[in-house]
């Protein structure tokens, strides 16, 4: 839409806000995700999450309960995932695979999202 909307029209601008609203929240999303991911691994192991893939034949996440809470925390002090959010479901995986407590994400995520 923005493409086909005439300079400076309202449609434009509409579209161009829309367009940045959005840019807006996926870089905010993108931010908070690194921030829990450096707190909970560390900066090295944290950026290996992002792309790490179960081998051929593992599951996607071994303790699913962790996974469970890491979500249900990240909802309930951040608001909730969007669609552009939910594709962290494999770094928020992997931060359960590696071992990662309860207590851990509570502090982590309450630590980048205070309420």
């Amino acid at each position: 839409m923005l493409e086909n909307a005439l300079d400076g029209s309202k449609d434009k601008l509409k579209a161009q806000k829309e367009l940045d609203d959005e840019i807006a929240h996926r870089e905010h999303v993108d931010h908070k995700i690194h921030l829990i991911g450096n707190l909970l691994l560390g900066e090295k192991k944290s950026s290996t999450m992002m792309f790490h893939v179960p081998a051929s034949g593992q599951p996607l996440v071994d303790d699913w309960d962790c996974l469970k809470i890491l979500f249900e925390t990240y909802e309930s002090h951040c608001g909730i995932l969007s669609t552009y959010g939910r594709k962290y479901t494999k770094a928020f995986a992997y931060m359960c695979n590696v071992g990662i407590s309860e207590k851990q994400i509570i502090a982590a995520v309450s630590q980048v999202c205070p309420r």
